[in-house]
Formats: C-alpha cells, sequence, structure tokens
C-alpha cells in the first residue's frame, strides 16, 4: 500500500443536469434507465488520472501520473479528424463542433462500470 495523490472530475456535481437530461434522450430503455439508476445510487467523482509509466503525463511535470485513456481519447480523435482535414482540404469542425446540432460522447459497454467503480482513490 501507499499514497498517490490523484486528480477527479466531478461527477457529482452534473447529477441534477442528469437527472432531467436523460429521460430525454433516445436509445432502448434498458440503456436510459441504467445510466438513470447510476443517479438512483449516487454519482461518485471519477479519477481521471493513472499511475503508469505510459501515457500523456498530467499534470505536466509530475512524473507518476497520465490521463486515464478514456479522458484522452477523445482529444487524439479530433486531433486525427483536424489532420486527416487539413490533408484531404476538408472541415474538421462540422465533425466535432456540429453547427446547431449537440455533439454526444457515448462511453462503450467495455468502459461502462470503469465510471462507476473509480470513484474511489487508489
Amino acid at each position: 500500500m501507499r499514497e498517490q495523490e490523484h486528480y477527479f472530475f466531478k461527477l457529482g456535481d452534473f447529477s441534477e443536469y442528469l437527472q432531467e437530461y436523460l429521460p430525454t434522450l433516445g436509445g432502448t430503455t434498458n440503456a436510459r434507465n441504467y445510466a438513470i439508476g447510476w443517479l438512483k445510487e449516487g454519482l461518485h467523482d471519477w479519477c481521471i488520472t493513472r499511475t503508469l509509466d505510459w501515457g500523456v503525463k498530467f499534470p505536466p511535470g509530475n512524473e507518476d501520473l497520465v490521463v486515464y485513456v478514456w479522458v484522452d481519447a477523445p482529444i487524439g480523435y479530433m486531433a486525427f479528424t483536424k489532420e486527416w482535414a487539413e490533408e484531404n482540404n476538408g472541415d474538421w469542425e462540422q465533425f466535432w463542433r456540429g453547427g446547431s446540432q449537440p455533439i454526444t460522447h457515448f462511453i462503450g459497454q467495455d468502459i461502462i462500470y470503469t465510471t462507476v467503480s473509480s470513484g474511489q482513490p487508489s
């Protein structure tokens, strides 16, 4: 056992917003109710750092911590889209800014429990 400082996303701060938002979503009732169940249990803050030798260092200058992959992955996806658009005379923003359409980040089933279970410091 050892003590380690980590950084957390204050997921619990979004409970009220999510209580209003989740019932308005399309998709399956099962998926919606699953997320609503998290709200009923109480959302845990999400640890967004890991102690690993590889990854994006966070915060800068701290050699022990990296950003959890599901936090930095969307940033990489956006960067790859921008790079592709520049090479192909395209507009990356049409895919990520959505104009008048909202942008939704989906969390896949393979990491669904990570969001819930990583609320305690490790």
